[in-house]
């Protein structure tokens, strides 16, 4: 599974004025090997490089999903099939928290540009 991270208006826009949108894999943290102490930390958005995802459907109610920032990819739109199953939205709330995430994860001082 993943999260598309473009705008819904970006879809709808012709391909050759915006052609590309960002993607990241959605990884399952449901399993019993997970550390508690991480799913409350990824439910407080203390995480910098995963995005809790809370369940979209009762389908995955009892699962934990997490966006994995490190591995967000670019895809050319013309990939994706004129008809796209579309499982669920951010709300208006959820998009700036996920924006301040990235701009957090994306600003994050590591030492990758130390000289």
């Amino acid at each position: 599974m993943w999260l598309v991270l473009g705008n819904t208006c970006d879809f709808d826009r012709d391909v050759t004025d915006c052609r590309w949108t960002q993607m990241a894999p959605l990884v399952d943290l449901s399993g019993p090997n997970v550390d508690p102490g991480l799913r409350d930390a990824l439910r407080r958005y203390t995480q910098f490089r995963r995005f809790y995802v809370p369940p979209w459907s009762d389908a995955v109610e009892s699962r934990w999903h997490a966006a994995e920032l490190p591995l967000i990819v670019a895809v050319d739109k013309r990939a994706f099939p004129s008809a796209i199953t579309v499982h669920a939205r951010l709300s208006r709330a959820a998009w700036i928290l996920l924006n301040a995430c990235l701009v957090r994860f994306l600003a994050r001082d590591d030492g990758r540009y130390a000289a």
